[in-house]
């Protein structure tokens, strides 16, 4: 205990002690262990490696298929056609018989025939793709 004079009295003041600290944790949550950080990385790669070859494997799909309907309409037999009255390159395209997506037959319809805009007129002959 210590004494301390106070005008003129003798008080008796309790022992002075410090303010009591603590610890406390970080405002996230109670501190993880490194081991538990590095499991949580180790989770996160593995869950952006999985996201990342899905999306590869989508885009080689893709391109393979593309590439496949491709082939399919440079091999294809080509004949004249003469486009009938209100006929477009899409009803064109959609009767060739070519096992090809149909977007595809028609660029391959104009790039072959250099229809401008992609339009033909009635009367006019065109190369068109056909099945064997």
């Amino acid at each position: 205990m210590i004494a301390v004079a106070a005008m003129g009295a003798r008080k008796q003041v309790a022992d002075v002690e410090g303010p009591r600290l603590r610890l406390v944790p970080p405002a996230g949550g109670p501190a993880r262990s490194p081991r538990e950080d590095s499991r949580s990385r180790a989770l996160v790669a593995l869950v952006v490696t999985i996201v990342l070859a899905l999306a590869v494997g989508a885009a080689l799909t893709t391109l393979a298929t593309s590439l496949a309907m491709g082939r399919a309409i440079d091999s294809a037999a080509w004949h004249a056609h003469v486009v009938r009255d209100g006929e477009t390159l899409w009803d064109i395209a959609g009767s060739s018989g070519v096992s090809a997506d149909t977007q595809e037959i028609v660029r391959a319809i104009v790039d072959r025939n250099g229809a401008a805009g992609g339009r033909v007129q009635a009367g006019e002959t065109i190369m068109v793709p056909s099945a064997y």
